[in-house]
């Protein structure tokens, strides 16, 4: 490759380079009184959307703890030791 080669690639990177530039700058449009809009996506607002679904979710899910504490009062919830023990061998084996 020439010198001349070179410099002329460089020139040509550098025009695309400066013409997504502008490209950017003219996809942000004006509104009627002149402030800057900006269009979201589908994706993009369905990703809020769920977002915002997510935050008005109960940290507690309070139907679960109802029955449990039903069950608790009136002696039926019944705890199996061996089930127990398991799922903390098996925890701590998965964090070792």
């Amino acid at each position: 490759m020439r010198v001349g080669e070179r410099q002329l690639i460089t020139a040509e990177k550098s025009e695309t380079a400066e013409s997504k530039r502008s490209e950017k700058r003219q996809s942000v449009k004006k509104n009627a009184l002149g402030a800057d809009s900006v269009t979201l996506s589908s994706k993009a607002r369905e990703a809020a959307e769920i977002t915002l679904a997510l935050k008005n979710l109960p940290d507690v899910r309070e139907g679960l703890v109802r029955e449990l504490k039903a069950k608790i009062d009136d002696g039926s919830y019944n705890v199996n030791g061996k089930d127990i023990v398991q799922k903390l061998l098996n925890e701590t084996a998965g964090s070792a």
